[in-house]
């Protein structure tokens, strides 16, 4: 027996918390600004095509100068949060680094992470943007949310990085904002330093972005023994 999708519900749901919580919003067919709709427009569709890309909601959070667009996208199913390679990364890439643009279509985090990626590369003002994935369905006579929260950087090269585990939308104001802004980290990986630490290439950083933000940051090593100053001198 098929299983009835309740994603106008759960976009209901994503709105009435965006309201609770004082977050002004932007609904599917309303303009965001005219940057962020070009950009939005110029990508290719959820499902590959020409037509108009319509995220089912869009926001922004407003911190300490920083403002970030927020793009959410609601499904209707238990099994249609998110689809994730063996890796564990946001599955939005054939093999070929064609657009997965099934993946794409069918589950709420990939198709966020869509739209996040189609502003950050077709903008100029908006660089960092949050990707939220949110779905629901009918347990007995419940109504069960579970939803996902990405972070998208040109800085980070458009890798979807996780923030936190959440079960609202309340991080997005409030007390909570200082938190979930803690939380978005910034991921220095083996890029900068080649075959390091045992020739292994899975050397990587995290700095938490409040500590970097307006600050000029310099990176150095000191070998803790002899063999690691040999790896590197390499």
């Amino acid at each position: 027996m098929a299983v009835s999708s309740i994603e106008e519900n759960v976009e209901d749901i994503a709105k009435e918390w965006l309201k609770k919580f004082g977050v002004k919003y932007y609904t599917k067919t309303e303009s965001v600004n005219t940057e962020i709709d070009t950009a939005l427009i110029n990508a290719p569709s959820k499902k590959g095509g020409t037509g108009k890309n319509f995220p089912d909601i869009k926001c922004f959070i407003d911190y300490k100068g920083r403002k970030l667009p927020v793009m959410i996208e609601a499904k209707g199913k238990k099994t249609d949060l998110e689809k994730l390679n063996v890796m564990g990364e946001v599955d939005n890439y054939n093999k070929d680094d064609s657009p997965n643009y099934t993946n794409i279509a069918k589950y709420a985090v990939n198709g966020a992470v869509h739209y996040a990626t189609a502003i950050v590369n077709g903008t100029d003002s908006y660089k960092e943007v949050i990707a939220i994935g949110i779905t629901g369905w009918k347990e007995e006579k419940t109504t069960k949310i579970a939803l996902k929260v990405f972070y998208v950087s040109d800085e980070n090269y458009n890798v979807p990085k996780q923030v936190g585990t959440y079960e609202d939308l309340s991080f997005l104001a409030g007390a909570e904002l200082d938190d979930f802004m803690d939380k978005i980290t910034l991921a220095v990986n083996n890029a900068l330093y080649g075959e390091t630490f045992a020739e292994t290439t899975d050397a990587s950083i995290t700095f938490y972005t409040a500590d970097l933000y307006e600050h000029n940051v310099t990176l150095s090593y000191e070998p803790a023994t002899d063999e690691d100053e040999n790896i590197i001198d390499r």
